[in-house]
């Protein structure tokens, strides 16, 4: 707790429960659990009540999970931004699974009602 900036103590020198509390609900959220889970082992009524008062936003996991999402939507395999790789073997495969995928097939060009260009 001393780490998170949680006082361990009141002002009167008794323990501080909510503090506790408050640093294990975190914990739980942070693991990656999902929001009925956090709900149920902090033994709130309602998700909203675990969130709006638990709940604690970190600019390191906002960072995390903007790259996660980017690594999973952006399909240019060979941009040199899109970096995470791996290596199968000789063969260099794609981290992801849509940057391997052929976008610009003859199907989805006749579906589209568009004229290639060659």
């Amino acid at each position: 707790m001393e780490a998170a900036g949680i006082p361990k103590e009141t002002a009167a020198g008794k323990l501080d429960f909510h503090a506790c509390r408050l640093a294990y609900i975190n914990f739980v959220l942070e693991s990656g659990v999902s929001v009925k889970e956090a709900q149920e082992l902090a033994r709130h009524s309602t998700p909203e009540l675990t969130f709006n008062v638990y709940g604690r936003t970190r600019k390191e996991r906002l960072s995390e999970t903007a790259e996660k999402v980017a690594a999973n939507i952006l399909p240019v395999a060979d941009n040199a931004i899109f970096m995470p790789r791996q290596a199968v073997g000789a063969k260099q495969e794609s981290a992801t699974p849509f940057a391997d995928r052929e976008l610009h097939s003859s199907i989805m060009v006749e579906a589209a009602g568009i004229e290639p260009v060659e």
